[in-house]
Formats: C-alpha cells, sequence, structure tokens
C-alpha cells in the first residue's frame, strides 16, 4: 500500500518573482557585456569578461532551477503527512497522525504571514512554513508546540484525506 492518498508536488509560480530574477540576470548580463565591449572597442584582452559572463550564466540558470524547479511535495495517508522540499529540506518531514494535536486548511498570505515565498522560519521558531504561493494552506499543530504551515492547491480533496485519518483533529475555523 503507498504511503499517500493525497500527492501534490507544486512550484514557485508567481509572476513578480520570475519577472525580478529575469530582470536582474538581464541587468547583470547587460552591465558586465556593455563593460566587456568598451574594452574589447578599445582592443584590450576581454577572455576575463567571457569568463565571467559564462560563470554569471551559469549561476543564473542553476539559481533559477534552484528556485523555480525544485518543487515541494506534499503527501498524506495512512501513516500522516510527509513533505519535502529538497534540497532545502535534505530528509522528508513525516507528521504521524498521533504526533499532530489539530490540523486545518486556511488561506494562506505568503508576504504578510512569511514575508516571501519558499522555506520560511518565524522568528521565535515555532512555526515553519513551506510557503510556493499565496491561497489555501495546510496549518498542522505539533505535539512539540511547534506550528507548520503548508501551501496546497488541492485543497479540498487533501481536507477529504484529513478527514479520513484524522477527524478528530480538525480545527474549526473561528
Amino acid at each position: 500500500m503507498p504511503f499517500f492518498d493525497f500527492r501534490e508536488k507544486q512550484y514557485i509560480e508567481d509572476m513578480g518573482i520570475k519577472v525580478l530574477f529575469f530582470s536582474s540576470a538581464v541587468v547583470t548580463f547587460l552591465l558586465v557585456g556593455g563593460i566587456m565591449y568598451k574594452d574589447y572597442e578599445a582592443g584590450l584582452d576581454i577572455s576575463e569578461y567571457l569568463w565571467a559572463l559564462g560563470i554569471i550564466l551559469t549561476v543564473e540558470t542553476g539559481v533559477y532551477f534552484l528556485i523555480f524547479r525544485m518543487g515541494a511535495t506534499l503527501e498524506a495517508g495512512h501513516e500522516g503527512i510527509r513533505i519535502s522540499y529538497p534540497p532545502f529540506l535534505l530528509k522528508p518531514k513525516v507528521f504521524g497522525w498521533n504526533d499532530l494535536v489539530h490540523w486545518s486548511i486556511r488561506e494562506v498570505k505568503a508576504m504578510k504571514e512569511f514575508g516571501g515565498w519558499g522555506y520560511k522560519f518565524s522568528y521565535r521558531g515555532r512555526k515553519t512554513g513551506l510557503i510556493l504561493g499565496s491561497g489555501p494552506g495546510l496549518e498542522i499543530k505539533l505535539q512539540t508546540g511547534k506550528t507548520w504551515v503548508i501551501t496546497v492547491k488541492n485543497d479540498a480533496m487533501l481536507r477529504n484525506v484529513l478527514l479520513k485519518y484524522a477527524p478528530h483533529k480538525e480545527e474549526s475555523a473561528s
């Protein structure tokens, strides 16, 4: 029997972040390219600039894949809830049903609550978020006192699975 009845993979899809990322990459590339062209016109050696442009391109490509293509996975099933977000979470986190005090599906505001997207921590370390956008999210309170918030796309299906395995732990909206 597979671990999960519910499985969802999600990525950071915010267009504002993508525009900011690509515009900063283009500006960096144009600045180095402009300086390189100026030195080329002056008859100077530009091999160092070519290396710099290659390194910039490699780093920008790596950062792009790290931010936008390394997705987070949320699974729920008979064992509990499992989340993974490589390479930020080196090992998947598993929360057994007995580890939960309560759970709720609620609206998450990425910037207001967590200051952005990604693998986020609160200042006091009591709340951790796997935030890949604004919208519906799963909030779980653990026996340890910590709280996890994970954004989710298909909140209705996740809620059905949670009600199947831990209906008595649903926290009603107040």
